[in-house]
């Protein structure tokens, strides 16, 4: 396996990004399979850039159209490269 892969999974497990999204400082690009993933993105995306004085956060969201699942960031990276070109532009 890939060593990346097992950064991606421990990242994954010890991250709670609902309790952490109020130090999130950085641009947001989620980027989610089908389906999935929706409920911690959905919840920062939905609080758009934040209230707070010191900081907002500029979130944005695309679904991955595919019919591997997880896998689709992968297989399927190239269906969101505009979006994440005009992102990274931005």
């Amino acid at each position: 396996m890939p060593r990346h892969f097992v950064w991606l999974v421990k990242a994954n497990q010890l991250y709670n990004l609902e309790k952490e999204q109020s130090r999130i400082k950085a641009k947001v690009l989620f980027l989610p399979a089908e389906d999935r993933s929706r409920l911690p993105a959905g919840a920062l995306a939905s609080a758009g850039p934040t209230s707070c004085a010191r900081r907002a956060t500029y979130v944005e969201f695309y679904e991955i159209d595919g019919t591997s699942g997880h896998l689709d960031g992968i297989f399927s990276i190239a269906k969101v490269g505009d979006q994440i070109k005009a992102f990274l532009t931005k």
